[in-house]
């Protein structure tokens, strides 16, 4: 008769035991020796895509952040000026451009949260006696005939265009203006100064006088259509009704919060020797652009390190901000081009990381600037907490190579080569 063997662990031999962690360790030395050939590779293709720019004659500095494995890095090539052999570092500072509205999409989310604001609050209501906000009205049109004359003779009908009394007026809210669903214009083209700087005196008033001159909106709120003033705008409300100006509603509710010490509108003496200056996409110096009342839209400077914290903090649910930047991440607008099918939330575009994944398993969350003389880009991948950001002193588009690198952390073979939604222009 046989003797039955125990398979449980507590009736193993010391050999059999000898055996078992001999195992767990050559399997765990297995795996930090692929994990570490997965960071080699990952740091050999951020340095190939980066060099690639850089040594590009036109393009100067470039600063690359991301995050992986929980941990954050930072790495910087080229040189802050042509021929100054002076290369930026972790806390070199750049111009967001359009990144900046996810800041301001972020405050609407947090405002809300707190239960201080809602985004289907209209902004006419917000802004009352202080801004003339356009609304949707449809219209109606018909043809009336004109009766023939002897002095006159034919006259073709003539088309006039009424209010359709069967559909109420309907009001932009703030959600609308997050979305870029709101109708309002790409750029304000009218009380802008004429030359590099084109912002430099954009008040307030200006911005509100421009929004009160457009006629009704024909449609919003379902399609999109990238607008500067309305990002603007959305930035005015909720400064409004918390009654502060938007400097201080940012710093309050997201820079302290985070300790992004070296993000801010206006520079002071300490982040200004940190601040590059900025060059065209033909590499010659431009000066830093002021946004004034376009703030929200375009005025945000940074860093590398506080960004890789803004992202850390839409990735961690243990941040106490996440509850909130997670409502960010909803699509509203759902995009009606063919190629990139993209969805829009507030403040950020989403698309498949991997353009062959059918099932569109990894989404990247992101979002570019390129105004002046900067570019950024900034992208997330939830599900497998990976996260970049780029940033250049020029004025060419570093978003393929920061997709190309977050799908190299999320460990996809595709490379793909996406261009931006909408560009800034310069």
């Amino acid at each position: 008769m046989k003797t039955k063997i125990s398979n449980h662990p507590f009736s193993w031999t010391t050999g059999q035991w000898g055996v078992f962690v001999l195992t767990l360790i050559v399997l765990m030395l297995l795996a930090t020796i692929v994990n570490g050939q997965m960071i080699q590779n990952d740091h050999l293709l951020i340095d190939k895509l980066a060099n690639e720019y850089v040594n590009q004659k036109q393009n100067r500095a470039l600063v690359v952040g991301i995050i992986r494995n929980n941990k954050q890095e930072v790495y910087t090539y080229g040189e802050t000026e042509k021929d100054n052999k002076t290369s930026p570092n972790v806390n070199s500072i750049f111009e967001l451009g359009q990144m900046s509205e996810t800041f301001t999409a972020s405050l609407l989310a947090i405002l809300e949260s707190k239960g201080k604001i809602s985004s289907q609050e209209a902004v006419r209501d917000i802004l009352k006696g202080i801004v003339k906000v356009p609304y949707y009205q449809r219209f109606i049109c018909k043809k009336i005939a004109s009766d023939f004359t002897p002095s006159q003779g034919f006259r073709p009908p003539v088309t006039v265009c009424f209010p359709d009394q069967e559909v109420m007026p309907q009001a932009i809210v703030l959600c609308d203006l997050a979305t870029h669903s709101s109708g309002l214009p790409e750029e304000p083209y009218t009380g802008l100064f004429s030359g590099k700087n084109p912002f430099k005196d954009y008040t307030i008033e200006k911005l509100n006088n421009f929004i009160s001159q457009l006629p009704p909106n024909q449609s919003f709120g379902y399609e999109y259509q990238y607008s500067m003033p309305g990002i603007a705008l959305l930035g005015e409300a909720m400064s409004i009704k918390m009654k502060t100006d938007y400097a201080t509603l940012l710093k309050n509710e997201i820079l302290d919060p985070l300790a992004m010490n070296h993000t801010f509108i206006t520079p002071n003496t300490e982040q200004e020797k940190n601040f590059l200056n900025g060059h065209t996409n033909k590499g010659n110096y431009t000066p830093h652009r002021d946004y004034n009342a376009l703030s929200p839209a375009a005025g945000i400077r940074s860093n590398a390190p506080d960004l890789l914290t803004f992202l850390a903090a839409n990735l961690s649910e243990k941040n106490a901000l996440n509850t909130a930047l997670r409502e960010t991440h909803v699509p509203h607008i759902y995009s009606s081009y063919d190629a990139p099918k993209f969805t829009v939330s507030w403040g950020w575009i989403q698309v498949p990381l991997d353009k062959n994944d059918l099932k569109n398993s990894k989404k990247m969350i992101w979002q570019c600037g390129e105004r002046g003389g900067f570019s950024t880009f900034m992208a997330f991948v939830k599900e497998s907490n990976t996260a970049v950001v780029v940033l250049s002193n020029t004025n060419n588009s570093v978003d393929e190579l920061g997709q190309n690198i977050l799908k190299s952390l999320g460990n996809s073979t595709d490379k793909i080569k996406t261009a931006s939604i909408v560009p800034i222009k310069n």
